[in-house]
């Protein structure tokens, strides 16, 4: 299944979509949730992810949908509804069509080119500076692909240790406030995993339950993180 271009597809985010049809976005990413199963049945690129900040600044998950993958969503949708959204693209559409006998219009669409094309070399590089070098990675994962919270921070190189870690997840709100465990909605997610684990306490099988990271977790940790990483290792 081929990952889709968003640099080279105008697409329509799924905000923008909830706005237009007066739904939740929660409903709304519901809907594209259930759609990108379909697409995964049949072969077809994924809608894809993406996140935003939201008035407290934390990043919530949206989506950005080609054209087509919009008419895919609206189906289920009334007519009203769908009304709207076709009206958009049409205004999308239009906005991109450009007149190369407008100087200004020429000028605004290769200031947008030059600004397109920074704002992908700066993603490139960031992808390179977040991506964990693929044998520390290794070094750290378990059978089932998963970290515990203390390896997820070597290998994210943070300047917080295990117990500290937690302590942040709790305050910025991805963990219970009295507890280790993360918020319901990141386990949704699939940035986390709770499993029960069995330990030897005074010679004495006890089970308790741990937190692991996904590599889905993993990535987005290493986003909202940042400020925390260790500086690079200059030579």
């Amino acid at each position: 299944m081929e990952e889709l271009d968003l640099y080279n597809v105008q697409t329509m985010s799924s905000r923008e979509i909830a706005e237009l049809t007066g739904k939740n976005h929660a409903d709304v990413i519901r809907d594209i949730r259930k759609l990108n199963e379909s697409y995964i049945k049949l072969r077809l690129s994924k809608v894809a992810e993406s996140s935003y900040l939201n008035s407290q600044n934390k990043l919530q998950p949206m989506f950005e949908l080609t054209k087509i993958q919009t008419f895919d969503l609206m189906t289920g949708y009334n007519t009203e509804l769908r009304i709207k959204v076709n009206r958009r693209w049409e205004e999308l559409e239009n906005k991109h069509t450009l007149d190369f006998t407008d100087a200004n219009a020429v000028l605004q669409l290769a200031q947008n080119w030059a600004e397109e094309q920074n704002r992908r070399k700066e993603l490139e590089i960031q992808n390179k500076e977040l991506k964990p070098k693929a044998d520390e990675y290794d070094r750290f994962l378990n059978s089932e692909g998963l970290l515990d919270i203390g390896e997820t921070a070597k290998v994210l190189r943070l300047t917080l240790g295990r117990n500290n870690l937690f302590k942040l997840l709790r305050d910025k709100g991805i963990f219970f406030k009295n507890r280790n465990e993360p918020m319901q909605e990141y386990v949704d997610r699939e940035y986390f995993v709770v499993k029960p684990i069995v330990i030897q306490i005074n010679g004495k099988d006890v089970s308790k339950l741990k937190v692991f990271v996904t590599k889905k977790g993993l990535k987005w940790l290493s986003k909202i993180l940042i400020n925390y990483k260790k500086p690079p290792i200059l030579f």
